[in-house]
C-alpha cells in the first residue's frame, strides 16, 4: 500500500511541491533553523507519501463529492 502510494501518481505539482519542500530543508539546515528542518520534513513526508492534509483521502481520484450526502 505505502509502496503503491510512493511509486505512483507522480505529478508536475508533487514534483514542485517535493522540490520546494527539499529546498526549505537545505536552506533551513543551512541556517540551522531547527523548527523550519521539522516543518519541511513534514511537507516533504507528505508528498512523497501523496496523502496531502486531508490524510490521503481523495488519493487516486477517489473524493466523493462533498455536496452529496451518500
Amino acid at each position: 500500500m505505502i509502496t503503491q502510494r510512493i511509486l505512483t501518481g507522480w505529478n508536475f505539482k508533487r514534483f514542485l511541491f517535493l522540490g520546494l519542500g527539499l529546498l526549505y530543508l537545505t536552506a533551513s539546515i543551512a541556517d540551522q533553523i531547527w523548527f523550519g528542518v521539522v516543518l519541511s520534513l513534514v511537507f516533504i513526508i507528505q508528498y512523497i507519501l501523496g496523502i496531502g492534509f486531508c490524510g490521503g483521502n481523495c488519493y487516486g481520484n477517489q473524493c466523493k463529492n462533498q455536496n452529496t450526502h451518500e
